[in-house]
């Protein structure tokens, strides 16, 4: 399991760095080299403040000539805020529907290894790997719970996982 929460985490990093602008120093030395969305990633998290900054004469050089590199990206690709704002909009969406369908193979695998795992349902016989038991709760309803077939302990019932609920390893009640 703590590979798979491994492979969630990487997965999820990925895919806040991939959404990221791009540096300051990046946007003057190759603006004409970047997508329009990680123009406007910048665009969107920067422009703002630099007006801001600039309005009250508190600017340094390095913003200036950041600064001016918007300007000047922004006139030459004829975009506008609305433009960038709809732009990283999608690209956004897309990556979390990338990230999502990813974690769905994920799951997947992890499923069915956790089924393999089992002894992949009924008819499995062998000492290793779950199975699910039936038996009475102390209130007298009758519950399933999955167990470790090599000591009997009770497991998390997604070991159990695809494997079906029939009670042949410990059939007394």
């Amino acid at each position: 399991m703590k590979g798979f929460q491994k492979i969630v985490s990487c997965l999820l990093m990925v895919s806040f760095i991939t959404g990221c602008a791009v540096s300051n120093s990046r946007m003057i030395k190759d603006g004409n080299s970047l997508s329009d969305v990680k123009f406007c990633r910048n665009y969107l998290n920067d422009y703002r403040d630099l007006m801001a900054k600039f309005a009250g004469k508190t600017i340094t050089s390095d913003e200036l000539g950041y600064f001016s590199a918007l300007k000047v990206q922004k006139k030459q690709r004829n975009l506008t805020r609305m433009n960038c704002e709809g732009l990283v909009k999608k690209k956004n969406t897309a990556n979390a529907g990338a990230v999502i369908g990813v974690l769905a193979i994920i799951v997947a695998v992890a499923a069915t290894a956790a089924a393999a795992k089992s002894g992949g349902g009924a008819g499995y016989s062998g000492n290793t790997g779950y199975a699910w038991d039936q038996f009475y709760d102390g209130h007298r309803n009758l519950i399933w719970r999955c167990r470790d077939k090599s000591n009997g302990e009770f497991a998390y019932d997604f070991n159990c996982g695809s494997a079906y609920k029939v009670d042949s390893t410990w059939p007394a009640k």
